[in-house]
Order: structure tokens, then C-alpha cells, then sequence
């Protein structure tokens, strides 16, 4: 999960941007990376609500700054990994 700080419409706008990232990610290391995107605040609200928030809270890594998804500019986005 990619928690952002993104309204829904925003989300909107860069969710197939991350999934070519995350393909072409994929296809290099041979792995299988399914990203969510979601806003900091609506999933800070429904931890207890949902067992799989709750499981994101209770056992998600969060990346160093360096790693994490940026936001370059308006539609264009960058991931980060090590």
C-alpha cells in the first residue's frame, strides 16, 4: 500500500502511472508488486475497521525518505527503491 497525501481525484490521476512503474519494475527482478494507493488520512481513520488496513498498520514497512514515492509534478511521479 502507498499511502499519499493526494486527494481521491489526484489518486486517480497517477494510479496508472504507478502500475507502469511498478510493471516495468516487475519485468526487471521478476517479482509481482500490485500497488494501492491510498490518502494518509482516510486510511489513518479506518485501521480498526478493516483486518487489511489493520495488517498494512501492523506489519507494513515504511520505505526511508529517499525510497519513497515522490511527486515531481503535476501527473508525473518517480519511484524510489533501493
Amino acid at each position: 500500500m502507498i499511502l499519499v497525501s493526494l486527494d481521491d481525484e489526484e489518486i486517480r490521476a497517477i494510479r496508472e502511472q504507478v502500475s507502469s512503474l511498478t510493471f516495468e519494475y516487475d519485468r526487471e527482478h521478476d517479482i509481482l508488486i500490485m500497488p494501492i494507493i491510498k490518502n494518509i488520512d482516510h486510511f489513518n481513520e479506518w485501521p480498526g475497521a478493516c483486518p487489511f488496513y489493520h495488517n498494512v498498520k501492523k506489519d507494513g514497512i515504511e520505505l526511508p525518505q529517499q525510497e519513497r514515492v515522490r511527486k515531481k509534478q503535476k501527473g508525473s511521479i518517480q519511484i524510489f527503491v533501493g
